[in-house]
């Protein structure tokens, strides 16, 4: 394997993998946001945990999803 088809491998799992990183990184930044609000004082317990599972509902399902899709994908690839 050549220096150039290391970097092509690199860039498709990169692009594969776009969605998956997006949605993890969307989600930490969410959550320190929110438990920021909360020692701030912005929000109370009962907010803040409503907040936490809101972020979990959105990002984190369809990032699982996603995961579960890739990893299919690859059983069927490497079954061929």
């Amino acid at each position: 394997m050549t220096p150039s088809d290391l970097e092509k491998q690199i860039q498709t799992y990169m692009r594969k993998n776009f969605y998956s990183v997006a949605m993890a990184d969307a989600y930490q930044i969410a959550m320190r946001q929110t438990v920021e609000s909360y020692i701030e004082g912005d929000i109370n317990v009962e907010m803040a945990g409503k907040e936490i599972v809101r972020m979990a509902e959105m990002y984190l399902r369809p990032l699982a999803k996603s995961l579960a899709e890739q990893f299919d994908n690859a059983a069927i690839e490497a079954g061929q």
